[in-house]
């Protein structure tokens, strides 16, 4: 038995290939760990995705935070 360890830098990709891999007779999926994420690398991935807020000042801000 041969053993393959895949990062992925994307959870979509990795979602894609799991269900490939899923079809293909003879290899399976013996593990899939994620490693907890920082809260730097959760903060890029939401800037990236487009999941950031503006404020043109504080006092917008406290607006939106607060309703």
């Amino acid at each position: 038995m041969i053993r393959l360890t895949l990062q992925f830098e994307s959870t979509s990709i990795m979602k894609r290939l799991i269900k490939v891999i899923e079809l293909m007779n003879g290899v399976s999926i013996v593990e899939v760990t994620t490693p907890k994420q920082s809260g730097l690398d959760k903060a890029i991935e939401e800037a990236e995705s487009g999941e950031v807020h503006k404020a043109r000042s504080t006092d917008d801000l406290f607006k939106q935070i607060l309703g």
